[in-house]
């Protein structure tokens, strides 16, 4: 699984973006729900989980996040920034692997 927290230069927040090869093969809503019945046993409602966007393990910016960053081991909480990554200006942002 890969989770990404991206800054966005005008809005200040930006969604943390999520893929995973078992999302794939769902459709969105199921992915979603998914996702939002892995948070509940944490503590995670409707009212207080963050702006997540899914996004497919094809998608071209999770290509290239993973090229860039998957060989290292420690990547955890890596800030990275002011760069073009799978054709999306990255202002402010933070990598994490989760398995």
């Amino acid at each position: 699984m890969v989770a990404f927290h991206c800054r966005p230069v005008l809005s200040g927040s930006g969604p943390t973006n999520i893929s995973a090869r078992q999302y794939d093969s769902l459709d969105l809503r199921a992915a979603y729900r998914s996702l939002r019945e892995s948070l509940a046993p944490a503590g995670f409602t409707a009212w207080n989980t963050p702006i997540v966007m899914i996004l497919p393990m094809s998608d071209p910016f999770i290509k290239d996040l993973r090229k860039l960053y998957g060989k290292y081991r420690e990547i955890e909480g890596t800030r990275i920034g002011n760069q073009m990554i799978g054709g999306r200006f990255v202002e402010d942002a933070f990598v994490y692997r989760i398995s």
